[in-house]
């Protein structure tokens, strides 16, 4: 009887994530007050900037899928698109890795492939994103003509990060490293998918195409808030913010930190703090609809893949493969994060 429960429950934990994310979302819109329609100066570019934050989305979504068909896991964009759309406002619910769960469990279900190696990769595509946005972010620092205190330990923030994750993602010696450490403490990780950086660097464009599309839609979203011509540093000040926001493992979707941020980083972009302050408010309502939008984009490719296609791409579905990568020292970067990844999943599921 017990074993029954669990298993449905197994089954059915996307959609009690899905709604449990959606009333976590609801709960933070009914306390924060932020349902306030601001003034709107260019009406046009508004509508332009929605239009880049929908295609960012969707561009993520397909660097999804590379990363997933790149590692030797491939699905449909339908399934993609399903799996990120679904799982977007999974980072509204305390603790960031129910989002990363919850697109795995999303992909697993879908394609039928298993749901150890996804979440792993689920993981290696979150840092993937958080170190380009880290990259793109850092820009601003270039055109700020005088940096204060907090914006200097900003961007000593931001360099050393960027720095570390470069040499998780991307450096054998740290997986070499990794590897003693694991021989000495005599821990035995499960298999879990090897990516050499040559196949990160492959997923990369779709996760490049996203970032420079959100990029843009904000500084449009604040040209359209102040009537001024659109400023490339906003949006790179925007990335910054929603990328450190991202690590702010302790905070559901970073709500307070990365408006925070942001209106010490548009500061440093040339916008006054108390213009930076309503920019950020509605920032994240901004956000919120391109989130919406993605959400119900995934809701209608979820319930247009038929269950034969999900059984067919479970019967033709290939093991991973290593290509000519991987150096037998790079492997234990990935499997270490599987390993993390897969206890935590196992424990909430």
């Amino acid at each position: 009887m017990q074993g029954d429960v669990l298993a449905a429950l197994r089954r059915a934990w996307p959609s009690l994530l899905v709604c449990l994310s959606l009333g976590f979302v609801v709960l933070w819109l009914g306390r924060s007050g932020s349902l306030v329609m601001p003034a709107i100066r260019a009406p046009g570019m508004l509508t332009a900037s929605l239009i880049c934050l929908v295609g960012g989305f969707v561009a993520s979504a397909m660097g999804w899928q590379r990363l997933l068909t790149v590692s030797g896991y491939p699905v449909t964009p339908r399934v993609a698109l399903a799996s990120v759309g679904l799982t977007i406002f999974g980072k509204y619910i305390p603790g960031k890795l129910w989002s990363l769960l919850g697109r795995a469990g999303y992909t697993a279900d879908l394609s039928g492939h298993p749901l150890a190696a996804i979440s792993t990769l689920s993981m290696m595509a979150q840092l993937l994103a958080i170190w380009l946005g880290l990259l793109f972010g850092g820009l601003v620092f270039l055109v700020a003509p005088e940096l204060s205190r907090a914006q200097l330990g900003l961007l000593a923030l931001t360099v050393c990060a960027w720095l570390a994750l470069t040499a998780l993602l991307f450096s054998d010696s740290v997986g070499c490293a990794l590897q003693w450490i694991v021989g000495r403490l005599r821990i035995r990780l499960p298999p879990s998918p090897r990516q050499h950086w040559r196949q990160l660097v492959d997923a990369s464009p779709p996760f490049l195409l996203s970032w420079t599309a959100w990029m843009l839609g904000f500084s449009l979203f604040v040209s359209g808030l102040t009537g001024q011509p659109p400023v490339p540093a906003h949006g790179a000040a925007f990335a910054l913010a929603a990328t450190l926001g991202i690590m702010a493992v302790a905070v559901p979707g970073g709500l307070g930190v990365r408006e925070g941020l942001l209106v010490l980083l548009l500061a440093a972009s040339g916008i006054p703090v108390a213009v930076g302050a309503a920019v950020a408010v509605h920032g994240r309502i901004w956000f919120l609809a391109g989130e919406t939008s993605i959400f119900l984009l995934g809701l209608i490719a979820r319930y247009r893949t038929p269950g034969s296609q999900r059984r067919r791409e479970a019967r033709t579905a290939r093991a991973p493969s290593t290509g000519d990568s991987a150096s037998p020292c790079y492997s234990p970067v990935q499997e270490h994060l599987g390993s993390i990844a897969r206890g935590i999943g196992d424990a909430g599921l």
